[in-house]
Parts: structure tokens; sequence; C-alpha cells
């Protein structure tokens, strides 16, 4: 899904109908800067909303979130491409989010076996023996737990608190993050705020500049 397109296609539509954002958001019963929001670009609308600004525009929702009306014989192949796209997207993110859990676990586990293997050996073998377990038992988990970082970094995107942008970040800003639950204080390549950006599970669209807001 393009974000910029739809956010075109939400002005066109509320021009079409004479509305101004502060009228749109009246019947919509929100503000009129979520709706600026939506017309640059920066984020899309909750699904009740969704459903309700489809209402106003007298337009299907597949038509909103493709940014264009559709003849009656493609809305099908476009309704289908977006559940594809959809689907894709919560699969990809499944699957890394199972592959940096199994990393991160794997991790532990090797390292609580080496250090136990380590205690076994010890008056059992040579001290060469008992010292070379442990190394190796770390370099393991070091590679484990660099895999599972790179899995992390790239499990979603993180969201800017401040313009809603969404980006994949450096693995040193990443590293050197301090992390709140689900949220990493990170360095917002387009506006350059620092802020809690939350970890989301896609993307939809690169963002582009503000280029169809009011």
């Amino acid at each position: 899904m393009d974000l910029i397109k739809i956010g075109a296609f939400i002005v066109a539509k509320k021009k079409e109908l004479n509305l101004t954002q502060a009228e749109l958001a009246g019947k919509l019963h929100i503000t009129d800067k979520a709706v600026s929001k939506w017309e640059c670009g920066k984020s899309l609308p909750d699904v009740p909303v969704m459903i309700e600004l489809s209402k106003i525009f007298n337009i299907t929702l597949n038509e909103l979130l493709s940014g264009e009306c559709v003849i009656e014989s493609e809305k099908a192949a476009q309704a289908d491409r977006l559940v594809v796209d959809l689907l894709q997207q919560n699969k990809d993110y499944n699957r890394k989010t199972k592959l940096s859990l199994i990393t991160s676990l794997c991790s532990i586990a090797v390292w609580v076996s080496s250090l136990l293997l380590m205690a076994y050996l010890i008056n059992r073998a040579d001290l060469w023996i008992v010292i070379l377990t442990p190394t190796i038992g770390t370099i393991i988990t070091i590679v484990l737990i660099i895999a599972t970082i790179i899995l992390d970094r790239v499990r979603g995107f993180f969201e800017c608190r401040s313009c809603r942008y969404r980006f994949v970040p450096e693995v040193k800003a990443y590293l050197s993050a301090s992390q709140a639950l689900t949220s990493r204080k990170l360095k917002c390549p387009k506006c350059s705020q620092t802020t809690w950006c939350k970890h989301k599970k896609t993307n939809y669209a690169e963002y582009a500049p503000n280029e169809f807001c009011d």
C-alpha cells in the first residue's frame, strides 16, 4: 500500500465534495490534524474511521486502500493483491520473530551448557580442556546473539513518534539505543528527532515529503 497515493486520493475525493479538512474531520468526529496526516501520507485511518470515510466518499475500502477508483472487473484483482500483500508482510514478520526467538533461546542454552560442562570436567579432564569448553561456548553464544540482534533489527520497522516515518535503524544506532518494552530511543533519519520509536509489524510504504498537505 502506498500511503502517499492514498493521501492524494483522499485530497481529491475531499475536493470533489467541496469539503475542508475541518469539515471532513467533523463528519468523522476526529481532529483535522489526523486528516492532514492521512493527506500527507504519514498514516492511515483506523479501520472504523476508514469504513466511515469510504461511506462519505461513496467508494469501497478496496478503492480507498488502492488510492484510486477501479472498475468493477478490476476490484476483485485489486482486493486479492492487497490481501496477498498483507499476508506476505505478516508471514515475513512472524518468520523473523520465530527465528529471533530461536536464536535467543539457543544462545542462552549454549552458554548455560558450556558452564555446566566446565563444572563437570573440573577434576575430570586436563586444564586446557576445562578452559577451552567455556571459550567455545562463549564464541558460539556471541555469534547467536549477533544473529538475534540482526533479525530483531529487521523484524518489521520502527516508527518515529514525531513524524510517523518508519525505518530500519543502522546496526550501531540500534545497539546503542535504550529500550523500553517494544520501543527504542532512536534518531529518525527523516526529521532528525530522537524519540521513543515503536516497533511496527509492517511498513506500508516509504514515506515521502508532505506533497499533498493543504
